[in-house]
């Protein structure tokens, strides 16, 4: 939700590709399903480009995916943020874009300094939800990723992105437009 969105802010060429079904951007809901998943694209004779989260579980995912032959450096992005030893997507998001509704739903302020750390997004908001009483669990983690991607509106990415954690998504929009252009 979050990627076309901001995907589609970004490039013209790949918002076209999106809505003529050119291209597709295919949730893997885990890490763990990656092989499994490009198997099944490799299979039905599809490009593709992977992007996953810079942390242990997307760097391995990544790097069985390459071992098994069903993905090259290629056509891997990292979500790649600067001063965050691991990163998640949602680390290049403003937290402007969805604090206030994280606060609404579930009484949690993000704007502490568990949030202000240099630990990915989702280590990051746990330690506000457990540092301030609140229940976290994947359930809620899950909601609340949907959450931030549900906020993310408007037509300026400088009023989504920051801009010093984002530039990984200038790589993946190359690596999109060279491919929609071979279709």
């Amino acid at each position: 939700i979050s990627l076309s969105k901001i995907l589609s802010l970004k490039s013209e060429k790949i918002a076209v590709a999106l809505k003529n079904n050119l291209f597709i951007i295919k949730p893997l809901y885990g890490v763990a399903n990656l092989s499994h998943d490009l198997l099944d694209l490799k299979t039905n004779i599809c490009k593709y480009v992977v992007l996953v989260d810079h942390d242990n579980a997307g760097k391995a995912a990544a790097e069985k995916a390459i071992n098994d032959g069903l993905l090259t450096m290629a056509e891997l992005r990292y979500t790649i943020c600067n001063g965050s030893p691991e990163s998640e997507f949602e680390d290049c998001i403003k937290s402007s874009v969805y604090s206030s509704m994280i606060s609404n739903k579930y009484g949690v302020n993000l704007n502490t300094a568990d949030f202000h750390s240099n630990k990915k997004w989702s280590d990051r908001v746990k330690a506000c939800f457990l540092n301030q009483g609140a229940t976290w669990n994947d359930k809620i983690e899950r909601e609340i990723k949907y959450l931030v991607a549900e906020s993310i509106s408007g037509n300026s990415l400088s009023d989504i992105l920051i801009s010093e954690k984002s530039g990984f998504i200038d790589g993946l929009v190359q690596l999109i437009e060279n491919m929609v252009d071979e279709i």
